[in-house]
Formats: structure tokens, C-alpha cells, sequence
């Protein structure tokens, strides 16, 4: 068993708030903030002022958990993830893991061996190709523009499916797996199978 306060960071991503607000707040410092984002034990004291300040309960703010505190990002993920908005063609989540928050673009529309990724100066683009005899004969569309992201948060978008090429990967801040976050504006792009599998640098 362990101790989540997911329930706190999805709390004041729900009222936009951010950590840095929430310690004007409460008066809390860095270094307990720090011990929250890695779901280590605080006074009492501490989660009583917090939940003055935001006006809720223990039960609001915490969980105990069962099961190992480390598990995967994905598995963190399917469990953990709050929908923030949805589209037409994508859902965007914001997700806490291991004391990181990060934004996460899936796309709705599954993608195949028709389906061109485009990423550009001012988003990413998705060209469907229709085969012969269906028309229209291509649809295109901006799926996610750049700087997509809460603030103070990692991004990444997921494409549904396998498409058959990502264009432009390593340009305009679009990092694939293997690359690192260089600065906040960038932005990691997974297929769904490299979803499922992606882990977090420490």
C-alpha cells in the first residue's frame, strides 16, 4: 500500500490551479510540495492547510493505493488519467506520473497504411488517403497545434493505430521516443504500440 494524492494534482488542474499557486496558497514549501509529487508522507498539518485553502476534504486530495507505486507510464495512464477536453478527432488527458505532469493528445481516429503524419511549424497534420474510386481522394487535418500543452507540463501526442510515415520527427520541438525533452515547448510523438511502451527518463 502507498499513498497517491492524484486526486490532488487532477483537483486543481480541474480549477487551474497550478503547484506553484497552490503553495501561496496553503504556504506549503518546495521541498513538501516535492514530497507530494512523489506520494512520500507529510503532516497532517500540511494536507489540513491544504484542504482549507481549497475547501475539501481529506478524501478529496488522497488515496491509499494498493499494488507498486512504480508502475508503468501507461499503466498510470489507463488508471489515473484526467479527460480535459475533447474534439471531433482527439481527446486530450493530463496525467501526473512521478511527480511530472504531462499532456496527452490521443487521437480518436485510427490511423493505417493510408495515413501520412506531418508535423509543421504550427502543428501536426494527419492526410488520410482514400484508395481508388472513393472520393474525396484525401482528407486533411490539424490534429494538434503547437504549444498545445498546460502550462508547466511535458507533452505528448499519441496516434491511434500505426500510421504509414511520420514526417519531420526532430524538427520544430517534435521529439520521437528515443529523443529527450530539450525544452518545455517540445513535443513527444508516439504511435499507439510505442505508447504502450514508453517509459519516462528519469
Amino acid at each position: 500500500m502507498y499513498v497517491s494524492y492524484e486526486r490532488l494534482w487532477n483537483l486543481l488542474v480541474s480549477r487551474g490551479i497550478n503547484k506553484t499557486q497552490l503553495m501561496e496558497m496553503t504556504g506549503i514549501s518546495s521541498r513538501t510540495l516535492s514530497k507530494l509529487s512523489k506520494n512520500q508522507t507529510v503532516t497532517t498539518d500540511t494536507l489540513l492547510s491544504i484542504c482549507n485553502a481549497l475547501g475539501c476534504d481529506f478524501m478529496d486530495i488522497m488515496e491509499a493505493k494498493s499494488g507498486d507505486e512504480k508502475k508503468s507510464f501507461f499503466a498510470t495512464f489507463k488508471s489515473d488519467k484526467l479527460l480535459v477536453s475533447k474534439t471531433q478527432h482527439t481527446n486530450t488527458f493530463f496525467l501526473n506520473y512521478r511527480g511530472k505532469d504531462y499532456t496527452i493528445i490521443k487521437t480518436r481516429k485510427i490511423a493505417n497504411k493510408h495515413t501520412f503524419i506531418t508535423c509543421t511549424e504550427g502543428g501536426v497534420l494527419w492526410d488520410q488517403f482514400f484508395p481508388v474510386g472513393i472520393s474525396p481522394a484525401k482528407e486533411s487535418l490539424l490534429i494538434a497545434r503547437k504549444g498545445f500543452q498546460v502550462k508547466n507540463s511535458l507533452a505528448v501526442l499519441v496516434i491511434s493505430g500505426e500510421p504509414n510515415h511520420i514526417k519531420n520527427l526532430g524538427e520544430y520541438g517534435y521529439l520521437s521516443k528515443l529523443q529527450t525533452h530539450r525544452s518545455p515547448d517540445d513535443v513527444i510523438i508516439l504511435t499507439e504500440s510505442e505508447f504502450k511502451k514508453f517509459e519516462v527518463k528519469e
